[in-house]
């Protein structure tokens, strides 16, 4: 039989029986917000009345290494107690901007911290253009670089020229108009021939005395 003490204040433990005896194991689990930092979250009863392994020591995420400060960035976040799942927020400041690391960070289980340290960079100079003269002769200039010419549209190009259209429907109508026409030339053909004919014929027949 062994005799069991919890001292730790930052864990809980389960106790299976009330008589613990060679073999049987506690549980611990450190409590919301702490990571274990030192110590085994279980424990055995051995032969000689001890229990394996040691105390658990279960801490917040402060006490992991980590530095607020970074330079030309803004910290937003707890500055005292900063548990497991609890984040810190980065903002660059004003004309500066991320150039690597992670503006979000989080503190995991372990005691460190999701991502990398942010580093922000001053946003480089523009040459803005100030002289009204000289501005609307830019403006003037890439109006013109940016005009579109209408001839060389493809919409205009088409208006010109037949162009292939492979559509079965556009097939179909294509040769139905062709067969269409071609019947109605040869049809006005043959019908003037058969008039011609007939009024010849007329003229030829002998008439009646």
């Amino acid at each position: 039989m062994a005799t069991f003490n919890a001292n730790t204040t930052d864990a809980e433990y389960f106790q299976p029986n009330d008589t613990l005896n060679v073999g049987d194991n506690v549980t611990y689990t450190c409590k919301t917000g702490y990571r274990l930092a030192a110590g085994n979250l279980t424990r055995f009863c051995q032969e000689n009345g001890s229990w394996s392994g040691e105390e658990p020591i279960c801490k917040p995420c402060s006490e992991a290494a980590y530095n607020t400060s970074t330079t030309n960035a803004q910290y937003y976040g707890p500055n005292d107690t900063l548990n497991v799942g609890d984040n810190v927020t980065y903002t660059c400041k004003t004309g500066y901007r991320l150039a690597a690391g992670n503006l979000t960070r989080i503190c995991q289980e372990n005691g460190s911290w999701t991502g990398c340290k942010c580093s922000c960079k001053r946003l480089a100079s523009q040459n803005f253009i100030k002289d009204p003269v000289v501005l609307q002769q830019r403006i003037e200039k890439i109006k013109k670089f940016l005009a579109v010419n209408r001839s060389e549209l493809s919409a205009f190009k088409r208006k010109k020229i037949s162009s292939y259209d492979g559509r079965a429907s556009s097939t179909g109508i294509g040769m139905t108009l062709g067969v269409g026409v071609i019947t109605f030339v040869i049809g006005a053909i043959v019908c003037s021939d058969l008039l011609t004919c007939r009024a010849r014929r007329r003229r030829r027949a002998p008439r009646k005395a």
